[in-house]
């Protein structure tokens, strides 16, 4: 399959040391290293999903809609 991508410049540099170190074409460095990034993340477990629950946290203290009334809260009367 051919296809275009748009490689970071390091990326460009990993690939171009690997390619001169290992006397490869830039397309095989390129399949090379797909296919070993991807066949780890292909065996890494799953990230465990976690859920938050909501919690009743009673009626505001203050206007929440007021950023004068939360810092008067927060800092006290003399905020200013």
């Amino acid at each position: 399959m051919r296809t275009t991508v748009t490689l970071d410049d390091d990326v460009v540099e990993l690939i171009d040391e690997v390619r001169l170190a290992k006397r490869l074409t830039f397309r095989e460095a390129v399949n090379q290293g797909l296919r070993e990034g991807l066949s780890v993340r292909a065996t890494e477990p799953a990230p465990k999903r976690s859920w938050t629950h909501p919690v009743d946290m009673g009626m505001p203290l203050f206007d929440l809609t007021s950023t004068s009334e939360a810092l008067e809260y927060a800092e006290g009367p003399g905020y200013k």
